[in-house]
């Protein structure tokens, strides 16, 4: 598994087992990141991280959205909120809920639909498999599956089989020497 391209790449496709994988080690990372930004300055760093885990959590999750045929808007959908919501905890907009005797207006419009939005994608990328129909996002080549040499040779029925025709070679010594140079004798 390539660790570069899971987090930074936004081509290609995953199956379930490099997502959970790539889940996990986010998920540990990002947590004790957070945990030393909250001991160190509070919320605003901790929203000045989570944008820096943006972009290896929407390679990862894109990847694996090709994979199961998902529209790629539904995904930027989600990480644009989670951005939006983030981008405005560092400049000092409340964004949290609040209680509910006084709901804080942004904090209702913008989390409560990206957590369903969430925890659909969560179950849908998660656990169901990969979708039959996907092809590749590019061909692949002979090289990748194993068939170079088997690209060379014409494709003929085996020995004995109806229609085998025998391929017959003459030996290049039977054959009469040709020269191209011009002869001597001519000139």
């Amino acid at each position: 598994m390539d660790w570069v391209d899971l987090f930074t790449g936004f081509h290609g496709r995953i199956s379930r087992q490099p997502f959970w994988i790539g889940v996990l080690v986010l998920a540990v990372v990002k947590t004790i990141c957070q945990a030393v930004s909250h001991r160190i300055e509070g919320d605003r760093l901790g929203s000045i991280v989570d944008l820096a885990f943006s972009y290896p959590e929407f390679a990862l999750t894109l990847k694996r959205a090709h994979d199961r045929n998902l529209p790629t808007w539904w995904i930027a959908a989600l990480f644009v909120g989670s951005v939006l919501l983030d981008f405005l905890m560092v400049t000092g907009v409340n964004t949290e809920l609040g209680d509910m005797n006084h709901p804080n207006l942004i904090g209702v419009i913008l989390t409560i639909p990206m957590g369903i939005l969430s925890l659909v994608l969560l179950i849908d990328l998660g656990f169901s498999p990969r979708y039959e129909g996907s092809q590749p996002l590019r061909p692949r080549s002979a090289r990748e599956l194993g068939l170079r040499r088997h690209l060379r040779r014409p494709s003929r029925p085996p020995r004995g089989a109806p229609g085998h025709v025998r391929e017959v070679r003459p030996c290049r010594a039977l054959l009469p020497r040709t020269t191209n140079r011009p002869s001597m004798a001519a000139s």
